[in-house]
């Protein structure tokens, strides 16, 4: 009869280990996978954040979004109103955007980004797909960037509104309504340039 073989140290090493690694994968939190981070170590809700700092990182996004359409629209467009119009929307769109920055640095500096596409006029206007204005080419062009700055800019006015009743600091309800006022107005002057040009 053979004697049992005893185990040597590093095999028993290595068993140790095994166990470790089994029982570390084991307290994962539920739900999670190889791969994924812990729930703990997951970025910060949106909806967590204070309301006038999701404000503020979502209208300077929306922004920037505007502007690239007036970038388009100042190379593209065949009215000359639109060129125009574009010029002013790029310089009136940056200034909003400095002046954000300057109250998130003010009051949040060194806060996550609290962009939220579910706060009103947010979705299906806030990172809208440009492929198809780019593309466009002539009259088309102008007839798509008119219909895209409104739904855009309509989805501005209801962010600014909610915000006029929502924010916290009475800076940002101020710039609110000054946007609300120039957003308006900016369609007003979409749907007159509409109706004269493609109402026929």
């Amino acid at each position: 009869m053979r004697n049992p073989v005893m185990l040597g140290p590093a095999l028993a090493f290595l068993l140790f280990t095994a166990s470790g690694t089994t029982h570390a994968a084991d307290s994962r939190t539920p739900g999670s996978s190889a791969g994924e981070a812990p729930a703990a170590a997951a970025a910060p809700q949106p909806v967590a954040a204070p309301y006038d700092l999701q404000f503020l990182d979502t209208m300077i996004q929306h922004h920037r979004g505007a502007i690239e359409m007036a970038r388009l629209a100042e190379q593209k467009a065949q009215h000359d109103e639109l060129k125009t119009f574009a010029r002013k929307t790029q310089k009136d769109q940056q200034q909003d955007i400095e002046e954000m920055q300057r109250y998130r640095e003010r009051w949040y500096g060194g806060k996550p980004d609290a962009v939220n596409a579910a706060l009103p006029g947010m979705r299906g206007t806030l990172g809208m797909e440009m492929g198809p204005l780019q593309d466009a080419k002539g009259d088309a062009f102008d007839r798509l960037f008119l219909d895209m700055i409104k739904k855009h800019h309509d989805g501005a006015v209801a962010l600014s509104k909610d915000a006029q009743q929502k924010a916290a600091h009475p800076e940002l309800r101020k710039l609110a309504g000054k946007m609300l006022q120039m957003n308006q107005e900016d369609i007003k002057k979409a749907e007159r340039w509409q109706t004269a040009w493609y109402s026929k």
